[in-house]
């Protein structure tokens, strides 16, 4: 018999013929939401993107087992409306099914284009991610869209210079993914239409992943409005590259950066900007000196953020939590998000990290913290009802956002 308590989505990995139930839940949207960039928008619109999928989703009871599913009145919404809601869902399906195969950090791959020309200004609301030594770009026979993220399991596991990451394009769709066995031919070259160069040396990744997410509000009966994900994968051969190091580096910051966006902390989103400038190749002694200035700065407003939410100290440091972040929603009881210190220490030392060996290694050493956390916080998290992220982060939505049908 199917499990009826846990909400799930039908997911077909890489290669299977047939779908398994992948537990997802509506505080599972909201925490991939938050995490996400949000392109121009400031700040506490951002975090808001939160509240919507309570109203938007619900669980279908079937025999088979208990899907989320989109509410019958998401279809009478306008279309523009259901385009961005099939992008949201596109991305929060993609990172989840990413969650599930191992990979802890996620960058935008816009957060590298090499057209990138803007720089960090500490008083807009939409602080930018300046360029970096990792340049993402087009063939120079591509045409159309580049893919949508870089990926990037633990590098705990192996040297360095053997990354495991992934460039990945995310897909919405209306249509049911049930018959849809092989990969569509604009999504498979889609995913391959980027060139990816750390301190301009071409780089090669590991796989090449399209993950689809099916989300269609107009559908006639709840459970073909229920959410339905798969995911093609193709590998490469895996090569020595000596660069790897300075590609982690600046995907984990890319993550981070957008993580304090959207936890509303922009002096630490600030901070680790800024920090990533002081790494690239083309920065002179005195620009340099200047930048690590800007950061100390930053760092210290960002601890001041830090120190205005609540901090809470546990027996086991496996349990250790740096600060808890509340977001108000309409409920009693706000969203919580639990930063652990070996996210909050990775942070600071990639800040003050002024070379790609200092940053390397602070990457190690949280990478290998955070294996042990994931494992003990997952331990007990069904029991809880957390929602534990695998880059440190732990969350608790209000109990009535699990709670409609």
């Amino acid at each position: 018999m199917p499990n009826t308590d846990t909400t799930c989505i039908e997911f077909w990995d890489v290669g299977a013929a047939d779908p398994i139930p992948l537990p997802m839940t509506v505080g599972d949207v909201c925490s991939h939401l938050i995490a996400d960039w949000l392109p121009s928008l400031p700040l506490p619109v951002g975090s808001a993107f939160m509240d919507w999928p309570h109203y938007l989703l619900e669980p279908c009871f079937a025999d088979d087992g208990t899907f989320l599913s989109l509410v019958k009145a998401a279809g009478r919404s306008e279309r523009q409306w259901t385009t961005v809601l099939s992008w949201m869902l596109g991305v929060a399906g993609a990172r989840h099914v990413l969650m599930r195969l191992g990979y802890r950090w996620l960058a935008p791959m816009s957060a590298f284009y090499e057209s990138t020309t803007q720089t960090v200004d500490l008083g807009a609301w939409h602080q930018a991610f300046p360029p970096s030594i990792v340049k993402a770009r087009r063939p120079p026979n591509g045409t159309g869209l580049m893919p949508d993220y870089i990926a990037l399991r633990s590098t705990c596991g192996s040297p360095l210079q053997f990354l495991d990451w992934a460039v990945v394009e995310a897909k919405g769709r209306k249509d049911c993914l049930t018959n849809l066995t092989t990969c569509p031919l604009d999504w498979h070259g889609q995913a391959r239409n980027v060139e990816i160069q750390v301190c301009g040396k071409l780089v090669k990744p590991r796989r090449n992943l399209v993950i689809a997410t099916r989300a269609n509000p107009r559908a006639t009966f709840p459970r073909t409005r229920c959410i339905q994900a798969r995911a093609w994968n193709s590998m490469s051969e895996l090569e020595d590259e000596t660069l790897g190091p300075s590609l982690a580096t600046e995907i984990i910051a890319a993550h981070l950066f957008g993580l304090f966006k959207g936890l509303r902390l922009p002096a630490w989103a600030s901070a680790v900007a800024l920090s990533s400038q002081i790494r690239a190749d083309n920065v002179g002694s005195s620009l340099r000196d200047g930048i690590k200035e800007m950061v100390e700065d930053s760092l210290q407003r960002a601890e001041g953020e830090l120190s205005r939410h609540p901090t809470r100290h546990y027996m086991q440091a496996s349990d250790a939590r740096a600060a808890t972040i509340e977001i108000r929603t309409e409920f009693e009881k706000p969203i919580e998000i639990d930063l652990s210190y070996t996210l909050m220490e990775l942070a600071r030392n990639i800040c003050r990290a002024d070379t790609q060996e200092a940053a390397a290694v602070a990457v190690h050493k949280a990478d290998t913290e955070l294996d042990e956390w994931e494992h003990a916080r997952r331990g007990n998290s069904d029991e809880r009802g957390d929602i534990v992220l695998p880059y440190g982060v732990e969350m608790r939505v209000p109990p009535e956002f699990n709670r409609r049908g």
